[in-house]
């Protein structure tokens, strides 16, 4: 059962980028493991779910929901063009990720300035930069993949390796969040470590 979902996933991918990026069916899974030092954490799942079509500024984005668990937390809008996939953040499409990008090429990600975050950080957009590209074949498809990090002087930032059509398949970062990269240089200790791995 397993197996053949995942090959039902990566064949949902198979043409245009742009028109099959978040097909219907799309679900990314990630695992999560929590510790706080009050209730000892949690270990669980994360599922982000393609759920509908909308239009946001003239433009056809793709709704997917985030579920911890079976529970239902927020949703993202998101779109693509042939390189490029978006995501809404504070009434602006970002590029979430950039499969032209050249190594030393950076890009701009939103971090998450909620009221805890505020207190330490200044500044609600971070940079990575594109430390090396390449390709990789997943079910028979050349796929492109980026290794990015944070810049020296970013508040926010991520390392993690980035497939096309897939997303991050790295710890510590989930497929539509930007917004819970790494705090880079906002001298925030964080009381509960999370980290999280790709499932499918």
């Amino acid at each position: 059962m397993k197996k053949s979902t995942l090959i039902l996933f990566f064949f949902c991918f198979c043409t245009s980028y742009a028109q099959t990026w978040c097909p219907a069916g799309a679900t990314w899974h990630y695992g999560y493991a929590t510790w706080d030092p009050w209730s000892g954490g949690d270990i669980g799942y994360l599922k982000y779910e393609y759920v509908g079509d909308t239009i946001i500024n003239t433009i056809n984005a793709k709704r997917i929901n985030k579920y911890v668990k079976t529970n239902y937390m927020e949703s993202f809008y998101t779109y693509a063009d042939s390189n490029k996939v978006y995501i809404y953040h504070n009434n602006t499409f970002f590029t979430l990720y950039d499969f032209s990008a050249q190594p030393g090429d950076t890009l701009t990600v939103p971090g998450k300035m909620d009221s805890w975050y505020s207190s330490w950080c200044t500044d609600s957009l971070g940079k990575i930069i594109v430390d090396s590209i390449g390709t990789t074949i997943i079910n028979g498809e050349s796929l492109r993949y980026l290794y990015v990090s944070p810049t020296a002087t970013s508040q926010w930032g991520y390392n993690a390796k980035i497939i096309e059509k897939i997303g991050p398949v790295s710890n510590n970062i989930s497929p539509f969040e930007p917004t819970i990269v790494s705090v880079i240089n906002c001298s925030v200790v964080c009381p509960t470590p999370d980290q999280r791995s790709f499932r499918c």
